[in-house]
């Protein structure tokens, strides 16, 4: 312990500076692994739980391959309502232009209320006539420039029922004019609140998706028959058609953000790699500059047990060499 503290602690003391560079690279690195680690985690965490959210009791999705599924095809899928509730929809993200200069990412659902009430829970808040009613919630939506917000978003960004929103979608801006809230209930609380419903119609028109729909959600009335839905649905499907779960759209969109993961990870570990280059320099400036002392231990290892050493300051100590 003598050795350690008077030459290893005593070059520390008289060093702070680097001393302090040398913890920070490392602690920097370390943390900066950690931190992105933990990103991905809640991403992902936070884009199932918006799937599930979203998805609400649907038990199966009908989707189509590209573009989704044509409305030439929705008649022919009359049969789907043998097995229970069904309901096409949009869905994309948006900017929302909530200030000058200033844009906020959410999550647009566009659908027709009459087909999607069994699926998911809305409650109205408050309308432009203050009442919140099935007939209120209908009569906003007929409206293509009509969007309701959830009560969290628009509290966060001083809106009220009237007032105008423009959503950026893809290199268009659309205005639309808030007619209700919803409270921070169901699909509501997606993203945190930052989420937009219109009708299905509009949505169509705001994505430009005229003619088509993203996917057919079907809620099953008997959940218990679900594999053997999912088999003789697929079976009697078109070409070009596909069922599958919620939880699998999740997976498959997790596979694609897998590669994004991997290059937050990879520069996460360059920050290590750059703590552990400061390091090294440290150290290796550290040896060239005591080479002298390094020497005269190396020299006294095979000494005796008892020796006096006359470090460069002029002190005299007595150390106890260890043996080789």
């Amino acid at each position: 312990m003598t050795l350690f503290r008077w030459f290893i602690l005593r070059r520390l003391r008289a060093e702070p500076v680097r001393t302090m560079l040398t913890v920070a690279g490392i602690a920097l690195g370390v943390g900066v692994v950690l931190a992105i680690r933990l990103a991905n985690q809640s991403a992902l965490g936070g884009f199932r739980a918006a799937l599930d959210t979203v998805a609400g009791k649907t038990s199966l999705e009908i989707t189509g391959a590209g573009l989704g599924v044509s409305e030439d095809r929705l008649n022919a899928l009359g049969w789907l309502r043998e097995w229970g509730d069904v309901s096409p929809v949009i869905e994309g993200d948006a900017m929302a232009l909530v200030s000058q200069g200033r844009a906020e990412a959410v999550r647009v659902l566009g659908v027709d209320i009459l087909q999607d009430q069994p699926l998911r829970d809305y409650r109205l808040l408050q309308t432009a006539r203050g009442e919140a009613t099935a007939e209120s919630f209908l009569r906003l939506l007929i409206d293509p420039a009509s969007i309701v917000v959830s009560e969290g978003f628009a509290r966060r960004h001083s809106l009220v029922v009237g007032s105008p929103l423009s959503l950026s979608i893809g290199d268009a801006v659309h205005p639309f004019v808030i007619r209700a809230l919803l409270r921070n209930e169901g699909p509501a609380r997606v993203m945190d609140g930052n989420f937009v419903l219109m009708d299905i119609a509009a949505a169509q028109w705001a994505f430009d998706r005229l003619g088509r729909v993203d996917r057919v959600d079907l809620r099953l009335a008997d959940p218990a028959r679900l594999d053997d839905a999912e088999r003789i649905i697929a079976s009697r499907l078109p070409a070009g058609l596909a069922v599958q779960r919620p939880a699998r759209r999740g997976a498959q969109v997790e596979r694609m953000l897998a590669s994004f993961q991997f290059n937050l990870a990879a520069l996460s570990w360059v920050a290590v790699l750059v703590g552990l280059f400061l390091v090294h320099n440290t150290v290796s400036t550290s040896v060239i500059a005591r080479r002298e002392e390094i020497g005269m231990l190396r020299a006294l290892s095979s000494a005796s047990k008892s020796v006096t050493v006359f470090p460069s300051s002029g002190r005299v100590r007595r150390f106890t060499a260890p043996a080789v």
